[in-house]
């Protein structure tokens, strides 16, 4: 029981500091984040699927976990940062992570991913109708039920066009 207790406080230790791998090099992760679209799947109008959002800037972070199920926090750099585009937004998009230096602490058994999209706050709009106006612009029609979603001078963005 002594040799547990002294081997967690150990650990408490290292998580109080930087990180070491076995080299005594600190533990810094680079991922390299790619994103995907997969070849077997086509975009087919009223068929879901699972995919990331576009418009949206997502932050990776990877944690690492020893053989009694403690982590440590989660460790990330600018390298885990990746914006998804307009463009990508009739795709089903998948994040695909590698770790480019694969250092990591002598104790860790495990690994663990973490996805934040640190964005701020937005909505999805249903568009109703749209109407054609006299000075070749358009009015757009939503349910009262939107209302609350959207003020006035702020922006809408058109992802899909059906």
């Amino acid at each position: 029981m002594a040799d547990i207790v002294q081997e967690f406080n150990e650990y408490r230790s290292k998580m109080n500091e930087k990180l070491l791998a076995d080299n005594n090099k600190i533990v810094k992760p680079k991922f390299d984040v790619t994103i995907e679209q997969p070849t077997n799947k086509t975009v087919v109008v009223k068929s879901p699927s699972k995919s990331i959002k576009s418009l949206r800037t997502y932050q990776l972070g990877i944690i690492y976990k020893d053989k009694y199920g403690r982590e440590t926090p989660v460790l990330t750099d600018d390298s885990g940062s990746k914006k998804i585009g307009k463009k990508s937004a009739d795709n089903y998009n998948n994040i695909k992570v590698k770790l480019t230096n694969p250092t990591y602490p002598s104790w860790a058994t495990h690994f663990k991913y973490f996805i934040k999209e640190p964005s701020n706050e937005y909505y999805n709009l249903a568009m109703d109708r749209w109407y054609n106006a006299e000075d070749d612009n358009i009015w757009l029609s939503f349910p009262s039920s939107e209302r609350n979603k959207i003020q006035e001078d702020r922006f809408i963005i058109l992802k899909k066009k059906h």
